[in-house]
């Protein structure tokens, strides 16, 4: 037998990626999940998460970095980092800075709009790193070196996990990775909201809150129009013949009636097809062929290419109902099963890949039909949660570098596993 492949050790020693990711306001309850699940990608990735001095009493793998920016940091260091890299006179920097802090404490996710511009005003934070990337916190992490392949990482300016939708051709806010470059790390100025437009949206989003203060509202439960980052960046991306791969790596939670689950076992997530908790067979099997899974040095393909490159027509009509008409693109004809493609874009042109994802699957046959994906997003089944305190289970500070725990999310919550 030949022998096996090498593996890249305690970190990877070409690349290394640092996932970016913002936290205003309270933690959410399902935070150090996410803390715990950060670990079994360390060789290769980091994550660092910039919060205002909230307390985070979890213990952390050493993957996870915290910045503590304090209170009203990230609405300081946004702003600033706008007025400069936008050449703003002062007085138009601090009017934009006055308008984050406010937009922030009223509506703290209106900071994902700036995901494309992340590489930029955590610059100082990249050194080191061959890669940055953004993600969202209401997701549990898998195995990123499974999913991460070198061809990836060395031959696209831009990689991005899809859930299977094959219609849309975006860059998605789930996950998203960058080659930290200047000439990608720079290509969220052409977005309007984000550039030449900037001030105007600002202003537009200031007067919606000062018009639901006046009518007695404090505009907390209200929704200014949001910007998805989605649309205005894909478009640019591909309007500048950035090279980029849209694979179908993530599994998401749309439907709160949903009879899916996804569970975490050791250090890999599995999407379900069965709402209920795995058995202690089923959960032992989860969890030893999330264990088997390893880095290796050279980063293999776990979903490679069937057959050749076919070109895609995109449209602006047929996907993407929450991003503005103008930047929308769609795929013409997309496949009915998603997972069964890839989308990689060159020199403004799209191009399709069909790929083999069985080795994601569970090797034996399990009535949960559970396959293996590198995030599972639980997008809408967290405000299925929201006003219930009992539907998260607490982890302890020290439960979170525990390498025996394992837990399963579903409509129903978060509940921790045992074997």
């Amino acid at each position: 037998l030949p022998p096996p492949p090498p593996e890249c050790g305690a970190r990877h020693p070409e690349y290394r990626v640092a996932v970016l990711v913002p936290l205003l306001g309270p933690p959410p309850a399902f935070l150090p999940y996410f803390l715990a699940s950060a670990r079994t990608s360390s060789a290769l990735v980091d994550f660092v998460l910039f919060h205002e001095g909230q307390r985070l009493p979890w213990e952390r793998p050493p993957n996870v970095k915290l910045v503590d920016v304090g209170p009203g940091g990230l609405s300081e260091l946004v702003g600033l980092r706008l007025g400069e890299e936008l050449h703003l006179p002062l007085r138009n920097a601090t009017a934009v800075l006055r308008s984050l802090k406010r937009l922030f404490e009223r509506w703290p996710r209106l900071i994902a709009e700036y995901k494309p511009a992340y590489g930029r005003f955590f610059s100082d934070y990249l050194l080191g790193y061959s890669h940055w990337g953004y993600c969202d916190l209401d997701m549990v992490v898998g195995s990123l070196p499974t999913f991460l392949e070198r061809s990836e990482l060395a031959e696209q300016d831009i990689v991005t996990f899809s859930y299977g939708d094959a219609s849309g051709l975006y860059l998605r806010g789930q996950f998203t990775i960058h080659r930290n470059d200047h000439s990608i790390n720079d290509l969220w100025r052409q977005c309007s909201n984000l550039g030449s437009g900037l001030e105007a949206e600002l202003q537009h989003k200031v007067s919606f809150l000062e018009r639901s203060e006046a009518a007695g509202s404090s505009g907390a439960h209200q929704h200014t129009r949001f910007v998805s980052a989605e649309g205005c960046y894909s478009k640019v991306a591909l309007a500048a013949g950035v090279r980029f791969k849209i694979a179908p790596k993530q599994a998401i939670g749309l439907d709160i009636r949903s009879t899916a689950s996804a569970v975490w076992a050791g250090g890999a997530v599995w999407h379900c097809s069965a709402a209920t908790e795995p058995d202690a067979s089923l959960l032992q099997e989860l969890a030893a062929a999330g264990v088997a899974r390893r880095c290796y040095l050279h980063l293999p393909s776990i979903q490679p290419a069937v057959g050749g490159a076919s070109p895609v027509e995109v449209r602006d009509t047929g996907c993407g109902d929450w991003i503005s008409p103008e930047c929308r693109l769609c795929a013409a004809d997309p496949p009915a099963d998603g997972s069964s493609i890839a989308y990689y874009a060159r020199d403004g042109k799209v191009h399709s890949r069909r790929i083999d994802s069985s080795a994601l699957a569970l090797p034996s046959p399990n009535a949960h039909g559970c396959h293996q994906a590198a995030i599972f997003h639980f997008q809408e089944w967290k405000k299925h949660w929201d006003g219930n305190a009992d539907v998260v289970d607490v982890l302890s500070p020290a439960d979170t570098v525990d390498p025996g725990l394992a837990f399963h999310v579903s409509t129903a919550g978060i509940r921790r596993l045992r074997f």
